[in-house]
C-alpha cells in the first residue's frame, strides 16, 4: 500500500538501466533500437505511475482497490471495510450493499490476522450505520485477543474512540459486554504501564458518565493514579470523581496538585 516510498529510490535504477541501453549495450542492435527500447522502457515507467497516481488519488475507491489487489492483507481489507464505513457515515445513509461489504471485508481483516484489533474495534462502528446491533462475533472475538494479543501502538487511540462512542450514545453494547472488553484489556499482561492507565482512566469515566456508578469510577480512578501519581490528568480525573462522589476536599486536594 505504500509503495510511494519506493518512487524516490527506484530513480537511481531507471537511471542505470537508461545509461545501460543507450551507451553501455552495443550488443543490442544499432543506436537507434537502443534509443526505442530505452524510450520503451521510460514511457512504461510513466504510464504506470500515471496510472497508481489516478488510484491514489481516489480517495474512497483507492482502498477497495488495494483490497482487491492484495486478497491476502488483513491491514488492505481492515481498510477497505473502515472506508466503506466512513463513507456511509458521510453520506448519512445506509447502503445495504455497502453494508455487506464492509462486513465482509472486516471479516477477512480479522481472519488473515488472528492478533489483530483493528477491524473488530472498526466493526463497533456498524451500529451507528445500521442501527442494528453490532454481529456478535465480532464483540466476542474483540474480548478474546483483548486478553492475550500483543498490543497495537494506537490501542489508546482505539479505546479513546469507543469511549467516544459510549458517551455520544453511538453504540448501544450491554453493560456486561462493555466491562468485558476493558477488563479483557487490562488483564493482558502485554500492555505495557501507560496503556494501562489510559485505559483504567477511560473504564472509569465510562462508568460514571454512561453508568453513573460513582463508586466503581471512583475505585477506577484511584487504581490509575496508583499507577502513576505523577500525571496531572488523572489529578483532574480523580477531581472529577470525587466531586462526584461528594468529596470535595479530595477533590480540591487534586485540582491544587494538577495545577503544581
Amino acid at each position: 500500500m505504500f509503495e510511494h516510498r519506493n518512487y524516490l529510490p527506484m530513480l537511481g535504477p531507471i537511471f542505470a538501466l537508461t545509461y545501460y541501453l543507450i551507451v553501455g549495450a552495443p550488443m543490442i542492435g544499432s543506436r537507434r533500437l537502443r534509443w526505442a527500447l530505452c524510450a520503451t522502457f521510460l514511457a512504461v515507467c510513466a504510464a504506470a505511475t500515471t496510472v497508481r497516481a489516478a488510484q491514489f488519488g481516489d480517495y474512497w475507491g483507492f482502498a477497495l482497490h488495494e483490497a482487491r489487489r492484495n486478497p491476502n492483507s488483513s491491514r488492505a481489507a481492515h481498510e477497505a471495510g473502515r472506508m466503506l464505513i466512513a463513507l456511509m457515515l458521510d453520506r448519512k445513509t445506509m447502503d445495504p450493499k455497502l453494508f455487506v461489504d464492509a462486513v465482509d471485508y472486516l471479516d477477512r481483516s480479522a481472519a488473515t490476522d488472528p492478533a489483530t484489533l483493528n477491524p473488530l474495534f472498526t466493526a463497533l462502528f456498524l451500529e451507528e450505520v445500521s442501527g442494528e446491533p453490532v454481529p456478535r462475533r465480532f464483540v466476542e472475538e474483540l474480548v478474546v485477543r483483548l486478553r492475550s494479543a500483543p498490543p497495537p501502538n494506537a490501542l489508546n487511540s482505539l479505546f479513546v474512540a469507543f469511549f467516544r462512542q459510549l458517551v455520544d450514545n453511538k453504540l448501544h453494547l450491554p453493560r456486561e459486554d462493555v466491562i468485558a472488553i476493558f477488563e479483557a484489556a487490562l488483564a493482558n499482561p502485554l500492555v505495557g504501564p501507560g496503556k494501562r492507565v489510559d485505559i483504567l482512566t477511560g473504564y472509569a469515566l465510562y462508568r460514571l458518565y454512561v453508568l453513573g456508578e460513582v463508586a466503581a469510577a471512583l475505585e477506577l480512578a484511584e487504581r490509575a493514579y496508583r499507577e502513576n501519581p505523577t500525571r496531572a490528568d488523572l489529578d483532574m480525573i480523580l477531581a472529577i470523581v470525587y466531586l462526584a462522589a461528594d468529596r470535595r476536599q479530595d477533590a480540591i486536594r487534586h485540582l491544587m496538585l494538577a495545577e503544581q
